[in-house]
């Protein structure tokens, strides 16, 4: 009797331990740890790509940064950012309007239409024989005035059976300009490239140059993990680094040294001999030098090299010096419309000569 009562006990207890749960392996658990990161992982990339605003590269960050700095954000918001270029025109833009004030200068009110290839809109013209494309900062964008009142839009009226391509963009610096001129599509090839830079070249900005910003965006797109959205994210989450100050023994750093400079206004006009297109430098003019006799380093450089290279220059300073209307400037180096009618007047021998047009030949498409 005791030995059936023991058994049932046994039995009873057997029936209430729980059956045991295999156990995972070590391989088992490796595994499953990987899957549960790469889920987490897929997670936060889809999330960035949602919700995180990428900056592209540094250079266009820090263009932003500058304009909200002098108080004129919306200089940024006719620009998007480009791998290449770090910011170019937005195309299709029809009259929007541009509206700020940059120092002590009056106001500034002007609005701006581009094309789809993100150029600023020009006069129609009903037959080209010729091209004229200008190359140039916002100088020769035309900030401050409308887009019939830039200087190749005059010209573009001007000169019968030419087009004229305003491919220049605010706060390009030679070297910007160079590149965008090797990217040049082959159906628009220039007869003649007007070639218009130097005062962004001379800006500090971060103590690095365009060139070596360039480099390091071309570095961060070739490696692998850069493709992964979410390393930006913890980029931006961690502390960054601040830019050397500037001391009697490191001066500023210019966005291209007189030499950067040198080398890509020389990249242009061999640019220009290998396509058949002639090249024409165009000293700008500053406020300051309405009263200041000597030339700035970048003007210098061009007429330097002008020399050098034999090519055609037009400088502008001293064409403004002699008319000395403070009117012909918007702020210290954007012309006004005045200054722009002066400038299409100055260039307009020049490019007939370069195109080989007759000075008698009928203005207008």
């Amino acid at each position: 009797m005791q030995s059936n009562d023991r058994q049932n006990d046994e039995i009873q207890a057997a029936g209430d331990r729980a059956p045991e749960r295999p156990r995972l392996t070590r391989r088992m658990k490796v595994l499953f740890s990987l899957i549960t990161v790469l889920a987490a992982l897929t997670l936060l990339e889809c999330a960035s790509r949602v919700f995180l605003r990428i900056t592209p590269n540094a250079r266009w960050e820090y263009r932003c940064k500058r304009a909200e700095g002098i108080g004129f954000t919306a200089l940024s918001d006719i620009l998007m950012a480009d791998d290449e270029l770090f910011w170019k025109l937005k195309p299709n833009l029809n009259a929007y309007l541009v509206s700020g004030q940059l120092g002590n200068w009056p106001p500034i009110r002007y609005s701006v239409s581009t094309n789809n290839a993100g150029l600023r809109r020009m006069p129609p013209v009903n037959s080209a024989r010729k091209r004229v494309l200008f190359l140039g900062d916002s100088c020769t964008f035309g900030l401050g005035v409308e887009d019939d009142q830039t200087f190749p839009a005059l010209l573009q009226n001007r000169l019968k059976n030419v087009r004229c391509v305003n491919a220049a963009v605010p706060a390009y610096s030679a070297y910007q300009g160079r590149v965008e001129l090797e990217q040049l599509r082959p159906d628009v090839r220039p007869d003649a490239v007007v070639i218009t830079f130097g005062y962004n070249d001379h800006l500090p900005w971060d103590h690095l140059s365009d060139i070596e910003h360039a480099e390091l965006i071309a570095a961060e797109r070739s490696r692998f993990i850069n493709r992964f959205r979410f390393v930006e994210l913890l980029r931006q989450l961690l502390p960054q680094g601040e830019a050397e100050p500037t001391t009697p023994d490191r001066p500023p750093r210019p966005r291209l040294t007189n030499a950067e400079f040198n080398e890509q206004i020389r990249g242009m006009l061999s640019w220009c001999r290998l396509h058949g297109a002639e090249p024409i430098l165009v000293v700008w003019p500053h406020f300051a030098q309405f009263e200041q006799q000597e030339m700035l380093p970048k003007q210098v450089a061009l007429l330097r090299v002008a020399r050098s290279e034999h090519v055609r220059l037009v400088n502008l300073v001293p064409v403004f010096r002699v008319h000395g209307e403070k009117n012909l400037f918007l702020d210290v180096v954007h012309a006004s419309p005045a200054g722009c009618e002066l400038i299409a007047d100055t260039l307009l021998p020049i490019l007939q000569e370069a195109l080989e047009i007759s000075n008698d030949q009928p203005a207008g498409p």
